[in-house]
């Protein structure tokens, strides 16, 4: 498993944990909530466009 995938996992626990047990604003748990689903898109991307993201965001931090 990668490690962006346990990543969206942990985000989406976090995200569950914090609803069932504390009053956080809606606006927070939505940025957890969409977070934890883009950690985890990533995370199952095959191997070809796996590489091919890193490879994008490599050039963009380059650019910055």
């Amino acid at each position: 498993m990668r490690i962006e995938m346990k990543i969206g996992l942990l985000l989406y626990a976090v995200t569950l944990a914090l609803r069932c047990f504390t009053g956080v604003p809606e606006f927070l748990m939505g940025l957890l909530l969409g977070l934890a689903i883009c950690f985890e898109i990533v995370g199952v991307l095959p191997e070809n466009a796996y590489h091919s993201v890193k490879r994008f965001k490599k050039k963009l931090l380059k650019l910055g």
